[in-house]
């Protein structure tokens, strides 16, 4: 796991939610994690 986390809360659609939920289920990882790999990619993009 990441070092130095900090909670935060975010507000998205039950749709979306449970998609996350489902890939989650599949990947056998975390909502949270799925979100983080995201902003992780999202952050590397804009850094370009």
């Amino acid at each position: 796991m990441e070092n130095d986390l900090k909670r935060t809360q975010i507000y998205i659609s039950e749709a979306k939610l449970k998609k996350l939920k489902s890939m989650a289920f599949e990947k056998e990882i975390t909502v949270s994690k799925i979100i983080r790999n995201l902003i992780d990619e999202f952050l590397e993009k804009e850094e370009k």
